[in-house]
């Protein structure tokens, strides 16, 4: 019994039960001086689940596709955030009619 305290399963059961209890760890922010430093577009996002700076991955059609270092991806179209991936809870589709003030152009109302 007291060799099986120390496998890498009970090692992993604890950690789960310390995550369900305290939450997922949180990863230090990073410092403002090295998201600076890079030459990319970027987004910082905070939620219950993440706090990460995400970089431009690519733009498909308007739908900008941002990244973080550990998968999570947002995806915005004009401004909103219109899907999720690895954010929890996830948001799987947004729709914006066409007559909404993000999709006519937010920035140019007087």
């Amino acid at each position: 019994m007291l060799a099986g305290g120390c496998s890498t399963l009970s090692d992993a059961t604890l950690h789960m039960i310390e995550s369900a209890v305290h939450g997922p760890p949180q990863a230090p922010a990073p410092a403002p001086a090295k998201v600076a430093a890079l030459p990319y577009a970027q987004l910082g996002v905070t939620s219950k689940a993440v706090s990460a700076v995400l970089v431009l991955g690519y733009v498909d059609h308007g739908r900008l596709a941002w990244y973080s270092s550990n998968q999570e991806i947002l995806f915005t179209r004009h401004g909103v955030v219109v899907k999720t991936w690895s954010l929890q809870p996830d948001i799987l589709a947004t729709h914006l009619p066409a007559d909404s003030p993000f999709v006519t152009g937010l920035e140019r109302l007087t």
